[in-house]
């Protein structure tokens, strides 16, 4: 059993599962005359820790993987299983971003067409509207002055802060 510290978050996980990913089998590589023993040492990847815990249950039960259903939260996913060559992984993740945009897409489309139907539409713009991530995902921290001491301390600016998407508007006559 190795500790496995990511971003913070503690993970005990068997060396033979560790080893079915990629990243790690580079890190521990067992030959058959060698086995490696982590009995009270700690391992750390400086990564998302919550993240992780996807790919966690995905090496638990590969068969009942249970993905976030927020975009958002699946791009930062696939960004961290693509760090640990997770590639069978990462295609489940692709597809259901894949299906989660054209479903999105559909829904704007239907949108659209009910919005010409009932008004006369001058203009479509694009616009870039800033969000706030909280660090700790705390989904009513909706600006920096939301998040305390303890979101600050978690704060990686790669991943946290101020982001922005880009949303279209539709400008109509009345």
């Amino acid at each position: 059993i190795i500790n496995l510290n990511v971003g913070g978050t503690i993970y005990l996980i068997e060396q033979s599962k560790l080893n079915s990913i990629p990243f790690f089998d580079d890190m521990f590589p067992v030959t058959d005359h060698i086995e490696l023993s982590f009995d009270k040492e700690e391992v750390f990847i400086d990564r998302d820790g919550n993240l992780f815990e996807y790919i966690y249950q995905y090496l638990e039960n590969e068969a009942d993987l249970v993905l976030p259903s927020d975009t958002f939260t699946l791009d930062r996913l696939l960004i961290e299983v693509k760090y640990y060559k997770l590639s069978e992984m990462e295609n489940i993740i692709k597809r259901k971003l894949y299906s989660a945009k054209f479903d999105h897409l559909e829904k704007q489309k239907r949108t659209y067409t009910t919005i010409c139907k009932n008004y006369e539409v001058i203009t479509t713009i694009s616009i870039r509207e800033p969000y706030w991530v909280c660090p700790r995902e705390i989904s009513n921290h909706f600006s920096p002055g939301e998040c305390g001491k303890r979101c600050k301390s978690a704060f990686y600016p790669e991943q946290h802060g101020w982001h922005f998407k880009n949303v279209d508007r539709i400008i109509i006559a009345t």
